[in-house]
């Protein structure tokens, strides 16, 4: 299991957002000199979302894509936000992104399929989840039961979800584990998402991910908020996922 920070670009500025809400953002300033700054304490994934193409379509964070890219190249990128078109996944790779989370256009079976042949199998689903709704266009749109889109991705071969709980996102109120398992369950490996607040949190999803059986398994845990507020140390988290759960016999 991976801890992997969030860098949400909205403005050309690293930011957070409560629930998703653009009017409740707190600004942290340059996204590439956080992207360095949590690679170099440690960070062997990297979550990076444009939240201007998420909300409007308009790509604006490809330049702060390759220039985080170049820091350190072993370092993968999962990119999201506004990834509806091939065209958008072409540009996404070919600016450094090691694969790319799909979310609205995932509701579109076609459109998954192509983009996981298009992409060389480099697609994650994203499946934002109300309960257990599935969401759609930034969140705002009911997409159906979150296991018929569970269903479609894994049909095309898509065998990753970050599974985010919209209500729990930048709350670090801890995270909501139910949807994530039962993702597990039905044999996707799934990235955690939203809440995450807390030390005490990463042990309690080490703990149902020890306990998770197979097929699926909780591969990570993004974390951002807690990051960016000093909540949760980063090499610290990271010690504590590659230690397992004790007495489990497993590695993180």
């Amino acid at each position: 299991m991976v801890i992997i920070p969030a860098v949400d670009v909205l403005d050309g500025q690293c930011v957070r957002l409560l629930r998703g809400d653009r009017r409740l953002k707190v600004v942290y300033g340059d996204p590439v000199e956080w992207a360095a700054r949590w690679i170099g304490q440690g960070a062997r994934r990297l979550h990076l979302v444009d939240l201007d193409a998420a909300f409007s379509g308009r790509h604006q964070a490809l330049g702060a894509l390759k220039d985080i890219a170049s820091i350190d190249p072993r370092v993968p990128i999962q990119f999201g936000g506004g990834m509806r078109s091939l065209g958008a996944i072409e540009a996404a790779l070919s600016n450094g992104a090691a694969s790319v989370v799909i979310g609205s256009a995932a509701v579109q079976p076609g459109f998954l399929k192509a983009a996981q042949q298009a992409s060389g199998g480099r697609v994650l689903l994203g499946l934002d989840v109300r309960g257990e709704q599935a969401l759609a266009g930034g969140w705002t749109e009911q997409a159906g039961h979150f296991r018929g889109v569970v269903r479609q991705a894994l049909e095309v071969g898509v065998r990753t979800a970050v599974v985010t709980s919209t209500h729990r996102d930048g709350t670090l109120q801890g995270p909501d584990l139910s949807v994530p398992l039962q993702v597990a369950a039905m044999g996707a490996a799934v990235i955690i998402s939203g809440g995450v607040g807390s030390m005490d949190d990463m042990v309690r999803i080490r703990t149902a991910a020890a306990r998770q059986p197979c097929p699926g398994a909780i591969e990570g845990i993004i974390v951002g908020k807690a990051l960016y507020e000093r909540r949760l140390d980063l090499a610290g988290a990271i010690d504590l996922l590659e230690a397992g759960p004790a007495g489990s016999g497993r590695e993180g």
